[in-house]
C-alpha cells in the first residue's frame, strides 16, 4: 500500500537494507506515498469475505463457548490471509504469517502440520468458504507420488500411502528443529517414539475432509448449514460435535 518515493536512511542502517543504488546514508526521513487504490481493493476483498462466510455467535457461562467462537473466527481469518495461493499456510497451531514470537517459530515452520491445519479446513467447510480449501487438497494431491515413495522407503515397502503428519513440500516426512541434534521422521516404521512419528491416520483424515468438502457449488450454502446443525448443546452450554458426525 506504500510506495517509497525518496530515501534518506540513517548511516547505521543495516547493510542488508542498502542494496539499492538510490538509497542514501544521510540521516533523515523516508517519504512515502499512500496508494488509496490498493487500500480500497484490500478493504473491498475483506468486506466481501466476511459478508459471504457463515459466522457463529457462541456463549456460555464459563466462557468456553466464547473461546471456541474466537478460535473459529481466527481460523477463518488466518486461512483467508495466507491460503489463497498454490499451497496453504500452516505452522504448529498458528499460521505462518502470524507468530507470537515475531519472526521466530518454535516448531518446524517449513513443514505442514495436518493436526493444526485441519482446524482451518473445518472452519472453511462449516462457513461455506470452500474455495480456501483448494490449496490444502492440492498440497496432498500434487505430492502423491512423493508420499508413495516415502511410504515404500520408510514403511517396509508397504502398498498404498502413509501421509506424514509433519510433511515437507515434496511429501517427505522430515521435521527440522533447531533444538534437536537429529532429524525426526514421521510415517517411519523404524522410528522410536516421538510426537507424530507413528501417526498413521493423517491420510484418512485428509480423505474425510475431501469427502466433506466435495459438494456441487449450488449445494455449498446448504452443506455449510447442515454441518453447523450437527453442533449439539449440553445443559451447561458446552458446544460440541459428536464424534460420529451426527
Amino acid at each position: 500500500m506504500f510506495e517509497v518515493i525518496s530515501h534518506e536512511l540513517p548511516a547505521d542502517c543495516p547493510q542488508r537494507f542498502l542494496h539499492r543504488r538510490d538509497l542514501h546514508h544521510d540521516v533523515g526521513a523516508v517519504t512515502i506515498a499512500f496508494d488509496h487504490s490498493l487500500e480500497s481493493a484490500h478493504l473491498a476483498w475483506w468486506h466481501g469475505f466476511w459478508g459471504r462466510v457463515g459466522l457463529v455467535k457462541l456463549s456460555s457461562a464459563d466462557g468456553a463457548a466464547d473461546y471456541l467462537e474466537n478460535l473459529r473466527t481466527l481460523d477463518l481469518y488466518d486461512a483467508a490471509a495466507e491460503s489463497r495461493d498454490t499451497f496453504p499456510g500452516t505452522q504448529a497451531g498458528v499460521a505462518d504469517l502470524f507468530s507470537a514470537y515475531q519472526d521466530s517459530h518454535k516448531w518446524d515452520p517449513g513443514a505442514w502440520w495436518h493436526w493444526n491445519i485441519r482446524m482451518q479446513v473445518q472452519a472453511n467447510i462449516s462457513s461455506g468458504a470452500f474455495d480456501l480449501n483448494a490449496p490444502y487438497f492440492r498440497l496432498y494431491q500434487q505430492n502423491l507420488a512423493g508420499i508413495q515413495a516415502w511410504t515404500q522407503a520408510h514403511m517396509g515397502n508397504r502398498a498404498g500411502i502413509c501421509v506424514p503428519e509433519t510433511m515437507r513440500f515434496n511429501g517427505a516426512g522430515y521435521e527440522y528443529e533447531t533444538w534437536l541434534s537429529s532429524t525426526p521422521t514421521n510415517c517411519d516404521a523404524a522410528s522410536g517414539p516421538y510426537y507424530n512419528a507413528r501417526t498413521i491416520s493423517t491420510g484418512a483424515e485428509v480423505g474425510l475432509c475431501e469427502q466433506q468438502d466435495r459438494v456441487e457449488p449450488g449445494e455449498q450454502p446448504d452443506r455449510a448449514r447442515k454441518l453447523l446443525e450437527r453442533v449439539r448443546r449440553r445443559p451447561a452450554g458446552e458446544i460440541r460435535r459428536r464424534p460420529d458426525g451426527e
